[in-house]
């Protein structure tokens, strides 16, 4: 069938196969390489939102701490600053709830650190800290802000949000790792696919250039042959 084709087809055949076959290697290429910026891109939110975990734990422990100093010592200046510290830990957790949407897991887990700060660590701060001035002013005894005081609870509060804390870093490192893995196959897709299509080019242009020999240029040659012959007065030549 091939032997069929005129010689306009026949090289744009072996042209086009050439080209449509590197085309294709470039692009899978193309997009394993944005697989791959997708993936560092990931990791980066990833550490961004580990950043932002981090921050709401500094807040906290800051506002433990000076609830805890304020207890101690009814001095109302440790508490100028509690406000601006729980902004810092809802603005902190919220962005990492931005930071973390690729997980399910890590979003659940950051709403439950929420919920058990709005719903239990913030009404036992109100409660210790109205108790403190209940005790200045008179109006309970001293012994009940100590007996809450003992009981702990900001500390297994605080626990609590530490271990789920934890969690989301034991989860993310768990999703790093499995990015990790796919990321390092994807590199060696690419780096055999650019191996195979720069060992491949070479033998595929050798062999278009010996069937473009083959099919078109030998006919060619014996057609000129055919035609000297014929010129020179040779009617026994034979045409195939």
């Amino acid at each position: 069938m091939i032997d069929n084709l005129s010689i306009a087809r026949k090289l744009q055949l072996g042209f086009g196969v050439l080209v449509t076959l590197f085309t294709a290697i470039v692009w899978w290429s193309f997009l394993l390489f944005l697989s791959l910026a997708d993936s560092v891109g990931d990791t980066y939110r990833a550490y961004e939102g580990l950043g932002e975990l981090r921050a709401t734990g500094i807040a906290l422990m800051d506002q433990e701490s000076r609830v805890q100093g304020y207890a101690l010592t009814g001095d109302e200046a440790v508490l100028e600053l509690l406000p601006q510290r729980q902004s810092e830990f809802l603005r902190s957790q919220s962005k990492a709830m931005e930071l973390t949407t690729g997980s399910a897991r890590i979003q659940e887990l950051l709403q439950q650190l929420l919920d058990l700060y709005q719903q239990q660590y913030i009404p036992h701060v109100e409660r210790l800290v109205s108790l403190r001035r209940d005790v200045d002013a008179g109006r309970v005894p001293m012994e009940q802000l100590v007996a809450y005081a003992r009981e702990g609870r900001g500390r297994k509060i605080v626990d609590s949000m530490r271990g789920l804390a934890n969690a989301i870093r034991a989860e993310e490192k768990t999703l790093r790792e499995r990015r990790d893995e796919v990321g390092e196959v994807r590199v060696s897709l690419v780096e055999r696919m650019l191996v195979g299509g720069g060992i491949v080019g070479p033998l595929l242009a050798v062999l278009l250039a010996w069937w473009l020999s083959r099919n078109i240029t030998q006919p060619l040659a014996e057609a000129v042959g055919l035609t000297g012959r014929l010129a020179s007065g040779d009617l026994t030549a034979s045409i195939d």
